[in-house]
């Protein structure tokens, strides 16, 4: 028989992708494909069709295929989801009492004086 693979992306149309003489050839490529586009997170769904009719249906957005050193990585370094902003403690310091609020000269106000 004639296998056709054929892809749509999430607001795209349907195109053909490849075509295979065995069923498991078609699923070897299209397994292979999907691990790749989840972990690129793109969103395509790939269908195996026989004859005009759909066989198999593969979703990449059902699929959970992030990898494992990235993932352990942040979880080791305690970095899950966390936000990138970090708020640094040097302008909410206390100034010791005696200390001007402005302790640098700037040249205009030198030369105004």
């Amino acid at each position: 028989m004639l296998y056709k693979v054929t892809k749509q992306y999430l607001r795209g149309s349907e195109t053909n992708c490849a075509e295979f003489s065995e069923l498991k050839e078609a699923m070897n490529f299209v397994e292979a494909k999907v691990a790749e586009d989840a972990s690129l997170n793109i969103k395509v769904i790939y269908r195996i069709h026989e004859l005009g009719e759909v066989i198999k249906e593969y979703d990449s957005t059902k699929t959970k295929a992030q990898p494992v050193s990235d993932q352990s990585a942040q979880d080791a370094a305690g970095m899950g989801a966390k936000s990138g902003f970090q708020p640094t403690p040097f302008n909410m310091a206390p100034r010791p009492g005696g200390t001007p609020p402005k302790w640098l000269k700037d040249e205009e106000d030198d030369k105004e004086k």
